[in-house]
């Protein structure tokens, strides 16, 4: 299986949160893992894989963290829900992790969940569409 992604985005204010809220109101039986990107931990590397993974131990690069996300989800016995609550101040490093988690997470189901500002989308697109292609396959 591969790891579905939704993108929720929009101007601030709009609701984005609460339609997610309520999503995740109506799910049962998921391992909820929630971080939230700061505009002034953006050059923070790995800040966003940190509060995913509750620590901020080390990660050398972006696919070793990937592994340690990876490995987090496997002791996981049900689906994971992934929300990165205003993507657009994520760190670089931890949105590559994120998609390389992807690409490496067999046959545990993730759903990822970001939510952006509307004004971000071009910045994330790059990100969009390697989980988009890599879902494809």
């Amino acid at each position: 299986l591969r790891c579905p992604c939704a993108v929720v985005a929009g101007p601030a204010g709009i609701g984005k949160t609460a339609v997610v809220e309520h999503f995740l109101a109506r799910q049962h039986d998921v391992h909820l893992a929630r971080a939230t990107g700061m505009p002034w931990e953006q050059q923070v590397p790995y800040g966003v894989v940190g509060q995913l993974l509750g620590d901020v131990g080390p990660c050398s690069t972006p696919v070793h963290a990937a592994e340690r996300l990876v490995a987090e989800w496997s002791t996981v016995d049900r689906t994971v829900v992934v929300v990165v609550e205003d993507a657009q101040w994520a760190d670089p490093d931890s949105l590559r992790a994120l998609v390389s988690a992807h690409r490496r997470t067999g046959n545990v189901l993730v759903l990822l969940v970001v939510i952006a500002k509307q004004f971000a989308l071009p910045l994330l697109v790059p990100l969009l569409a390697v989980f988009w292609f890599s879902s494809r396959r």
